[in-house]
């Protein structure tokens, strides 16, 4: 979705911050534009490699990166699968008023 295109054409005040997992920002091409000195803007985002290896994303001033993997253990799920089926009954039962961890923006 954010390719060279997108990152040449940002301001050198902006910011670009990918908290998306997957492939939001095309790396190759932020490699490419770090490289060329045609991105601008300062870089903070998720890698898609883990551990994220020695290079222009590692050592570049401008980008600053991290696990994609931040919050997890091995106790997730027996965690976080009995909040959601207690969600679940209560939703279906129309009980939407009682649901547990709701954040609402």
């Amino acid at each position: 979705m954010v390719g060279i295109e997108a990152m040449s054409a940002m301001k050198p005040t902006a910011f670009l911050l990918n908290l998306a997992r997957g492939a939001v920002v095309d790396e190759k091409a932020l490699i490419r534009a770090l490289e060329l000195g045609t991105l601008r803007a300062r870089v903070w985002m998720f890698s898609n490699e883990e551990p994220l290896p020695q290079g222009i994303l590692s050592e570049n001033e401008k980008c600053h990166c991290d696990p994609s993997h931040r919050g997890t253990s091995t106790f997730y799920a027996s965690q976080v699968l009995p909040i959601f089926q207690d969600n679940l009954r209560r939703y279906l039962r129309g009980e939407r008023h009682t649901l547990i961890n709701v954040v609402d923006h």
